[in-house]
Parts: structure tokens; sequence; C-alpha cells
């Protein structure tokens, strides 16, 4: 219940002290409950991480830097290029951020300077991604292990 506002206190009454009750440590019962501390992981979970919706908001912001070639779409490569973003980040166990965002738009060179190697290779990974969850999936797996490679 909140406090009349003519009533004082001090801080220290105002500000609840830190307390905690023992835990039980309860049998798994469901088969959907985690055990242990990590995450399930394998073909279809993807890479969980914190603000994964914010990669859509930096993609927003330079999505009109980008120079794409005849047959590829806009919403392919964005599919695409942010599974990749979140991928990376989630690598690092954070949340997207702009320098994620460069690093792959200039892995696929999609701001210029795009030899015909490099179209190729985004055609074949983003061609269809924003109707595919399983080829997005596959080109930020590929994606990581390129620049892991890279060192």
């Amino acid at each position: 219940m909140s406090q009349p506002d003519q009533v004082t206190t001090s801080f220290a009454e105002a500000a609840p002290g830190f307390w905690s009750e023992p835990v039980e440590i309860s049998a798994h019962t469901r088969v959907s409950e985690l055990r242990g501390r990590r995450l399930p992981a394998g073909a279809g979970f993807g890479r969980p991480g914190p603000d994964q919706g914010y990669a859509l908001t930096l993609f927003s912001q330079l999505e009109e830097s980008l120079l794409l070639v005849a047959g590829e779409h806009l919403d392919d490569v964005r599919e695409g290029v942010i599974a990749s973003v979140l991928a990376l980040a989630a690598e690092s166990g954070r949340g997207p951020s702009l320098p994620d965002l460069q690093r792959v738009l200039s892995h696929y060179r999609l701001q210029g300077e795009a030899g015909s190697a490099d179209i190729r290779k985004r055609k074949q990974r983003f061609s269809g991604a924003a109707h595919d969850y399983a080829k997005r999936r596959a080109a930020a797996d590929a994606l990581v292990e390129e620049l892991a490679a890279e060192g």
C-alpha cells in the first residue's frame, strides 16, 4: 500500500533490505524442463540472445545504403542478414549492435564493390530466405563459420 505524501520516512525505512528464502530443488517432472545451465543446442534451435528485435531497427537505418543486383530481393536479403547478425551477436553472448550489422554487410559486400563471386554467394544464401527459416539458419551458420575461420 502506498504511503500518503504528508508522512515522512527516512530512506533506511523506505528502502527494503535484501532477503532470500532457501530454494527447494525439485526433480524434473516435465519433458520440456531445462536441465543444467546450458540451453539445448542442435539443428533448429538457433542461437538465443537478448534484444533480438533491435536488429530490425539497425537494419532499417542502413537499408538505403544497400546495393542489390537484379534478381536479389530486399526481403530475402533483410532476413538473411538479420539472422546472420543475430547469430554473430549471440556467439558473443550479447544483443545485436551496429558493428555486427556492418561486419555482415561488408562480408557480403552489400554496400558496394561486390564481385561476381560475392553476388553468387549472396544469391545462394539469401534466395528465398524471407520464406524459409532453415535457409536463414543455414546462412547464419555459414557466416559464423567463415568469420571464425578468418580469425
